[in-house]
């Protein structure tokens, strides 16, 4: 008796270790991507994986909160679901009655050819319905011919009737409602009832259990889904400009005018560049802002704030200067400049800070290259060469690996992932060092 009590015992003891492993293995991930979003930028690509933040703070929550209108994306995800809800569980009940219920000539094939349009990726049908939106009669501006307007494209409608009702729905409720004897309905038309009668009130509250789950399983799918309808939906605004694809653009006007001579590059080139200081380009600081306009209200993305735009435009007044040799165009680059290393610089001795993946590490080139090209063209102002050495020498000490791979973040070694973009840019600054170095030596 005592060794049966002590087997059960180890078994009970191994059953309750092996299902704490699996809620840890399978909690981990929620609680590490909770974690994260607390940690600073530079934090999150760190190894080892720590799951308790290091000077944790909301900046994250702040910057989602300013940066996009959160509020509106949380009522319109809901209002999409609650509608899903609401047409998929009635108009799913109504055709489900109607197939389990009612006796009908070619009701079985018809189901059959229901079942089978399940089988269609919704991929197919995207364009076909977005013709139909577009063409429906007599409505968003249209003939009865379906022309002449945009028909439901740009509105709630155009996602709300395309996912109505759809095929599981439909299913589900036929498979609840043949559970359900068929005496009441016969009880209810000896009494004179209609189809909708028995329907609304003999059967639809008898089918509560199912609503439940079928209103669950299509909340989370409307919830969940990341297409919305995208395809049915037209860009308000298409006046979004930004540094990172101004700024470049004159410095490859102003190249292609010092290459070719041709003057429509020259006029091209001053014209982005004269929009880019009158704009976005802060006159007393000389702080460039990334973009305007991304709303659609014309302002200004003050939260954005990333110290590769400040590169583009310090080249872009560079290579104004090669052309007309305007010193005024050195004295505003050298400018923003001095902005950038105060604003940006200061943290983790005197390291550009980490802002991403991706493009930034070819914006963080151009950034490290015109502040080469400037140093040159004002040997006098020596701190604009001692800051590529101290980042070269951040990424050498600490942002490299021992296979020499480089990542975004030059305070601590790369992970497993090296971004592409991100070590050229680690390579320009090693190069873009030594040639300061020289000059430094001199």
């Amino acid at each position: 008796m005592v060794e049966n009590t002590a087997k059960r015992q180890r078994r009970t003891a191994v059953w309750y270790i092996t299902a704490l492993i699996i809620t840890l293995c399978t909690i981990y991930p929620f609680l590490w991507m909770v974690s994260t979003s607390f940690k600073p930028m530079v934090d999150i690509y760190a190894r080892p994986l720590n799951l308790i933040p290091r000077g944790a703070n909301i900046e994250n929550y702040q910057q989602v909160l300013e940066t996009v209108p959160f509020s509106l994306y949380f009522r319109n995800s809901l209002l999409l679901a609650v509608s899903g809800v609401l047409t998929n569980v009635f108009l799913g009940a109504l055709a489900g009655y109607g197939f389990a219920k009612i006796r009908f000539t070619g009701r079985k094939v018809l189901f059959g050819i229901l079942l089978s349009s399940m089988m269609i990726p919704g991929i197919v049908t995207m364009v076909p319905q977005f013709v139909v939106l577009r063409k429906f009669p007599f409505v968003g501006g249209n003939d009865r011919q379906g022309a002449g307007g945009t028909g439901f494209i740009n509105s709630f409608m155009a996602i709300i009737l395309p996912g109505a009702v759809g095929t599981y729905a439909v299913f589900f409720m036929k498979q609840f409602f043949e559970t359900l004897p068929d005496d009441l309905a016969e009880a209810a038309r000896i009494d004179g009832c209609s189809e909708l009668r028995i329907f609304w009130n003999v059967y639809l509250p008898l089918i509560t259990p199912a609503a439940i789950t079928l209103g669950i399983m299509t909340f989370q799918a409307g919830w969940n889904d990341h297409c919305g309808g995208g395809i049915a939906w037209r860009k308000m605004q298409l006046d979004y400009k930004n540094t990172p694809a101004n700024a470049p653009a004159a410095i490859l006007a102003f190249r292609l005018y010092q290459r070719f001579g041709d003057e429509d590059d020259l006029h091209w080139g001053e014209k982005i560049a004269r929009w880019q200081m009158e704009n976005l380009v802060d006159k007393d600081t000389h702080y460039v802002h990334d973009g305007m306009n991304r709303r659609g209200d014309g302002k200004i993305d003050v939260s954005w704030q990333f110290a590769y735009n400040q590169g583009v435009v310090i080249g872009m007044l560079v290579e104004q200067y090669r052309i007309t040799r305007d010193r005024a165009y050195l004295e505003t680059a050298l400018k923003v400049a001095e902005d950038s290393r105060q604003r940006f610089f200061g943290q983790h001795g005197g390291a550009m800070p980490y802002e991403g993946e991706d493009d930034v590490g070819l914006f963080r080139s151009i950034f490290f290259r015109y502040l080469d090209q400037l140093s040159i063209e004002l040997p006098e102002q020596g701190w604009l060469a001692e800051l590529p050495v101290i980042n070269a020498t951040m990424i050498v000490e600490r942002g490299m690996d021992e296979k020499g791979r480089i990542g975004g973040s030059w305070i601590m070694h790369p992970g497993e992932k090296i971004d592409l973009a991100q070590q050229a840019c680690g390579v320009t600054v090693l190069e873009m060092a030594v040639r300061a170095t020289e000059q430094l030596d001199k």
